[in-house]
């Protein structure tokens, strides 16, 4: 078998990069080009590369950040799309010779990949970065099949929110942006979400809104912003990423239509699935995320399970040591935002 030819690729290959990955039947914005722009500002450094395998080409974002206390680094591929085990063999083989000192290779398959082989390769179950559990909407239908799908509650509030005036507004100006920030702010202090810095979602707002085909919608009651939603567009899928709301006015139920709002953009902009982002893995009354998910069920979606996260060791010592480090990491994290050291979206 003729070995695959793995190239490493600069900005120029920008728009044939992202258009490669979006020729795949599942793909994913953490692929993306922009996605790897936004991680570069945040500690991490992304490298794109163009496979060539038996004559089709295939593109993968690596992701690498170092770790200070262990002077080594890891490399991080978020919903990867990889198919053929010869091929992710000579790529893991390729970064262990490119980056010597990383401890290892995260993965996080898209939907639908066989996993069956990765243990054969080494791979080992890992901890999650991105939401393993999502629902996804099929936009293909009309405005009326998706109507109709609603759940009946949902649907009932949409048309209240219409009867009492709510607005729903599509804004890519700073304006919005600030809106939405302002939204997002309040909604973790009041309950206990983790969010990035303000930085971090203006890099965001550049990349993917401001100077890209996003779009953050908001709802107003009689003139009094309500809630807002930041949408990000890449290939098929719609993604609604973020989502915020003040409690003031909540019984108008602005919420409901301004996710209808979101979904209906989606569609008229040409999107063919709407992903809400993430849900638990199993969703119970009493978690902390349970409203979260109700909330999004509401809109008809089908639940999509992913592999989850799988890590290849290239250094078994440091890599059980950051594994260690990085678990009492993210329990104290959450134990500071919600009181509690478990990951809400396993709950």
């Amino acid at each position: 078998m003729t070995e695959p030819v793995v190239t490493e690729i600069g900005p120029q290959k920008r728009i044939s990069f992202n258009q490669l990955l979006a020729k795949e039947p599942q793909h994913s914005l953490l692929q993306s080009w922009e996605w790897g722009e936004l991680k570069s500002a945040f500690g991490w450094q992304a490298h794109r590369f163009v496979i060539n395998a038996q004559g089709k080409e295939s593109a993968l974002t690596v992701l690498s950040r170092k770790i200070p206390v262990l002077s080594r680094s890891i490399l991080y591929s978020p919903h990867c799309s990889l198919s053929d085990e010869y091929v992710t063999e000579c790529l893991a083989e390729g970064l262990h010779a490119k980056f010597p000192r990383a401890i290892s290779w995260k993965i996080e398959p898209v939907e639908g990949s066989s996993v069956d082989y990765f243990a054969r390769l080494g791979f080992v179950p890992g901890a999650r970065i991105q939401p393993k559990s999502t629902l996804q909407l099929d936009l293909t239908r009309s405005e009326e099949e998706l109507s109709a799908n609603l759940e009946m509650r949902t649907r009932y509030n949409v048309g209240l929110a219409k009867r009492r005036g709510v607005q729903v507004c599509q804004e890519r100006g700073e304006d919005g942006y600030k809106i939405f920030i302002q939204l997002l702010q309040e909604t973790s202090r009041r309950k206990g979400f983790l969010v990035h810095s303000e930085p971090y979602y203006r890099r965001m707002y550049e990349l993917f809104v401001q100077n890209g085909p996003g779009m953050i919608i908001n709802s107003y009651y009689e003139g009094e912003p309500t809630a807002s939603a930041f949408i990000l567009r890449f290939g098929r899928y719609a993604y609604y990423v973020l989502g915020a709301s003040s409690p003031q006015h909540s019984k108008h139920k602005s919420t409901q239509l301004l996710q209808w709002g979101a979904i209906l953009w989606a569609k008229a902009d040409g999107a063919e699935i709407y992903d809400f982002w993430g849900i638990p893995e199993n969703p119970q009354p009493k978690s902390h995320l349970w409203g979260v998910y109700t909330f999004k069920a509401g809109f008809g979606g089908e639940v999509v399970t992913r592999p989850g996260a799988l890590d290849l060791p290239f250094r078994k010592l440091s890599y059980g040591l950051g594994k260690c480090l990085l678990s009492v990491y993210n329990s104290l994290r959450n134990f500071r935002a919600r009181g509690s050291f478990r990951d809400p979206l396993e709950t």
